[in-house]
């Protein structure tokens, strides 16, 4: 999931709804096994001896953690990650300007028509999974859908999806959650490409207004 505007989202994964830390989260990749993705289970004291030879974490470390009498520890080193991740901030977008704004003028007219169809359930419809300030799901926490159901998931339909990607399902074991995945952001969508949607139509069409949302 992207790190933009992190500090103001409710989950952190694609599917595990209990993961609500930044500090948590930021152990997942260091120590996880499916898959290995840092490869650090086994090697933590390798890696914190690492940091603590480091000449520049030698300065910065301390003064960080003043009070600490042992400062290269995971748990500080989480901490400085989910600090840092927290600065990353996207909210003055010419289309933050231009909607939030009363800035007519931040976007042009190809992107105003773009807008549209973007929040038009007839034609783009991508605001259901991509709506509110940070393009996202806009859901609170206990919200649920009109069937009851947690509703800050969304079943894509892009695949068959076989384990260990059935997304909330691998936390659930409901049949009904196979494939729903938490939407991610549209914020900065001009810089993370390829992209994935659930068909070439929206894409064509109501993708030419959002490099105006970076």
């Amino acid at each position: 999931m992207s790190l933009v505007n992190v500090a103001y989202v409710p989950l952190l994964t694609w599917a595990n709804p209990s993961l609500d830390s930044l500090e948590e989260q930021a152990l997942t990749p260091m120590l996880g096994e499916e898959p290995i993705e840092l490869g650090l289970k086994g090697h933590e004291q390798e890696f914190l001896n690492a940091l603590q030879r480091d000449p520049l974490y030698q300065r910065l470390f301390p003064q960080a953690f003043p009070e600490t009498r042992d400062v290269y520890t995971l748990q500080n080193v989480t901490k400085s990650i989910a600090a840092f991740e927290r600065t990353i901030v996207s909210m003055r977008s010419p289309y933050d300007r231009y909607r939030w704004g009363g800035d007519s003028s931040a976007i042009s007219d190809s992107a105003k028509r773009g807008e549209l169809l973007f929040s038009s359930s007839e034609r783009g419809g991508c605001f259901q999974c991509h709506g509110g300030w940070n393009f996202s799901a806009v859901r609170f926490e206990g919200s649920r859908d009109r069937r009851g159901e947690d509703a800050r998931f969304f079943n894509t339909g892009a695949s068959p999806y076989l384990p260990p990607n059935r997304g909330l399902y691998e936390r659930t074991q409901r049949v009904e959650d196979i494939g729903k995945f938490q939407a991610p952001t549209l914020r900065n969508i001009a810089l993370t490409a390829p992209y994935m949607t659930r068909g070439p139509r929206r894409t064509a069409n109501s993708f030419r207004a959002l490099p105006q949302l970076t």
